[in-house]
């Protein structure tokens, strides 16, 4: 049965062939009339306002958002990253089964090895999914028939990403902070949080997040971008380990910018945030490639899509384009002027060819005679907001041999610029500039048993920001440099020598190279550490910022005092009152600092006397000075009636920023690392294994001993020796704790 409409036009078209069998032209006419009946004017469409483009465009960032949030995969990836962050954050910090507070430098260490990988594998898996959800669900023809603008297909998707990828990491950092307040520790730093891990981890994600989009838009299916981003991974890989080590052709890398609570960001941050807009503006030239390059319809093929390239880029996209081209060309020149004219960069390849050449070349000059460093004078100017150290001075050079010396060997450190050299009669014979070593030839030789002075000048400086491992010896807060920075030393040492057996045979060197014999009795002319000097005198003037407290190896002879101002300076004579190794250290920082007196015992002609103990360490790591004083105390009065009288009027225990985990015993100062002991959780009511800053504590005391009264020669079984005796000293006093 049909309906009425239909019953009128099938009536309607019966009528109209019977008039097309009696009258063809009449039927023509009645169709056009009735073409003119139908016919209308559609109204102008008015441009978008600026309110309903956004609108738009947060409507359609939803719907992608949704599809993610609505993923189990999503759900799960996150999971996974949150078991494996629980996972480092549980072992983070242990030393010896004693675990540490949680403190932010560690939560974000912990998330940045267990967590940081799943925003980049979310990242790389749903650019993939959101680029192909339409064409999987094959509506792509519909929905790429819209009038709706190109912008439309990528824009939405790329926003979505990233809010997705800023909500993953913050719910790393959500987790982090619930561990640090299940675990007692309240003092939570957001902005630490917000600069050391949700900022880069973001900016990291979502460069990649466009570079995965990109490469879905180029291939025709879905899996092989993904497997295209895989290739990409590996060959980063490869390639840095073949030696193409710029960050300016690796995709998304920038300058290192290690933690330290201490020290905070410093000046890290500079170089890497440089990176990060270099590699950002290019993020935005491979959306705009993107857009250009964008699949409509049903063509999947590259090569038509190539061809329309110039035509999508018309208008906005091209002034986008083109001011990011401006961008990333302008940043990466900047870039490049720090890394490779400011800095000197090398690659890994190249700095083991360095190493190998300066062994062959400058080995032989390993027992040539030079003479001794007898006093060391030193005025240390510290610019630890310009990662600068100026150094001025002097050594009494002393002729301990028995035949007449002819020629001054100087070698310096790779990263210290020589100024001047101050020594009558010498001139240059012969010059290493690769190596940093340099033969002068002396007028007058020196004479045994004669005294000479050198003097010199030197500048250790961070110029700009590198591309690799930044200097961190000279920071805002928390420097600590050794002298072998600072200064040159007299003859050939053993510094920077490749030590790896494949190494050393890929280059032509024996497998080892290995102290003298014990049977070498020319070997027990030099100590361990250095052959340029034994036991020296040392006076040490350091300034540096107003509101930081200098310290050097000695009594302090005079100090300007502290102050609020770091504009002004402050500066602290130091003397030793007894010989000292010529290895020393000197730091600066903002410092809190406890005090604590040991009594020593009459001695010999010593009488009984004071020692100054005292902790220096940044404001809220408090928690085991007490511990360090006490352990001190214990190691000073055990070894001083076990061994021999402590030979110094203070000791003194100095914190550093974690860029490395050590501590280090130099006369009468202890550089401590603030990821050792310092942050230390040790609770005597659970039964901790060991207290490790106890142990640490009292194993850098032995070594004023074993070390800094008691020297090895330079021969095998030196480090046994100083080592072992010294470790021996420690448990002495963990016995005392233990049994």
């Amino acid at each position: 049965r049909l309906s009425r409409p239909q019953k009128a036009a099938r009536a309607h078209q019966a009528e109209l062939d019977a008039l097309g069998q009696a009258n063809p032209a009449g039927v023509r006419e009645v169709q056009a009339a009735e073409v003119r009946r139908t016919a209308f004017v559609l109204p102008a469409i008015p441009p978008a306002s600026a309110a309903s483009v956004r609108a738009q465009l947060w409507e359609l960032t939803k719907v992608d958002m949704a599809f993610v949030f609505r993923s189990p995969a999503y759900f799960v990836l996150v999971a996974i990253g949150l078991l494996l962050a629980l996972g480092a954050v549980l072992f983070t910090g242990d030393i010896y089964g004693s675990a540490s507070y949680p403190v932010t430098r560690l939560m974000v260490q912990a998330l940045g090895g267990g967590f940081a990988t799943m925003p980049m594998i979310i990242a790389v898996y749903y650019a993939g999914e959101l680029v192909w959800r339409v064409r999987d669900r094959r509506i792509h023809e519909i929905v790429d028939s819209t009038a709706a603008p190109d912008w439309t297909h990528l824009v939405p998707k790329t926003i979505a990403i990233a809010l997705v990828l800023l909500s993953t990491v913050l719910v790393g950092v959500v987790a982090a902070i619930a561990f640090q307040a299940c675990s007692g520790y309240f003092r939570f730093e957001i902005g630490g949080y917000l600069a050391w891990f949700v900022w880069p981890m973001t900016v990291a994600a979502i460069q990649t997040a466009v570079l995965a989009v990109f490469i879905q838009v180029l291939v025709p299916q879905k899996t092989l971008g993904w497997g295209a981003m895989l290739v990409w991974i590996v060959l980063t890989i490869m390639l840095g380990n073949l030696g193409f080590e710029h960050n300016l052709y690796n995709y998304g890398n920038g300058s290192e910018a290690p933690l330290s609570d201490m020290n905070g960001l410093g000046r890290f941050w500079i170089g890497r945030l440089w990176f990060e807009a270099y590699w950002s503006a290019f993020a935005v030239i491979l959306l705009v490639a993107t857009h250009a390059l964008w699949r409509r319809g049903a063509t999947v093929e590259l090569r038509p899509r190539l061809r329309q390239v110039r035509q999508h880029l018309r208008g906005r996209p091209m002034q986008v384009l083109a001011v990011a081209a401006g961008v990333w060309i302008a940043t990466g020149g900047w870039i490049f002027y720090n890394t490779n004219i400011l800095n000197d960069y090398t690659t890994g390849p190249e700095r083991e060819r360095r190493a190998a050449d300066l062994e062959k070349t400058l080995l032989p000059f390993e027992n040539v005679l030079q003479p001794r460093v007898a006093d060391v004078s030193l005025d240390v100017a510290l610019f630890p907001r310009a990662a600068r150290a100026v150094t001025h001075g002097r050594y009494t050079l002393v002729n301990r041999g028995a035949q007449p010396i002819a020629e001054l060997h100087l070698q310096w450190a790779q990263n210290l610029k020589l100024d001047a050299i101050a020594f009558p009669g010498a001139t240059v014979k012969t010059d290493y500039p690769r190596f940093h070593y340099r033969i002068y030839a002396l007028a007058t030789p020196i004479q045994p048993g004669e005294q000479r002075t050198l003097g010199f000048t030197t500048t250790l400086e961070q110029r700009g920001f590198a591309n690799g491992e930044p200097l961190t010896s000279v920071v805002p807060n928390g420097s600590f440099i050794n002298n072998m920075e600072i200064t040159p030393s007299v003859g050939f040492a053993r510094f920077g020598l490749l030590s790896e057996r494949a190494k050393r045979r890929k280059y032509g060197l024996p497998a080892e190279l290995r102290p003298p014999k014990l049977e070498d009795d020319s070997a027990r002319q030099f100590n361990e550490l250095l052959h340029d000097s034994d036991w020296v005198t040392a006076d040490i003037t350091v300034t540096t910022d107003g509101d930081q407290t200098p310290i050097a190896p000695g009594q302090t002879l005079s100090d300007t005092g502290p102050g609020k101002d770091r504009a002004a300076r402050r500066t602290v004579h130091f003397r030793s009152d007894a010989p000292i190794n010529q290895f020393f250290s000197i730091q600066s920082g903002r410092y809190d600092v406890q005090h604590a007196t040991w009594h020593a015992p009459a001695a010999g002609d010593q009488p009984p006397h004071d020692v100054d103990l005292a902790v220096y360490y940044s404001p809220g790591h408090d928690f085991n000075v007490g511990r360090m004083l006490k352990a001190m105390q214990e190691s000073l009065a055990l070894y001083s009636t076990d061994f021999s009288p402590y030979q110094f009027k203070q000791a003194r225990i100095i914190e550093f920023p974690a860029y490395a985990s050590f501590a280090q015993s130099f006369a009468n100062t202890i550089p401590f690392s603030e990821a050792i002991g310092f942050v230390q959780h040790f609770d005597e009511k659970k039964n901790a294994k060991i207290d490790v800053a106890t142990y640490v504590t009292a194993h850098e005391i032995g070594h004023q001993w074993w070390g800094h009264q008691l020297e090895a020669s330079d021969q095998q079984g030196a480090s046994m020796l100083i080592e072992t005796f010294a470790q021996y000293s420690a448990l002495l006093v963990m016995e005392q704790h233990y049994g």
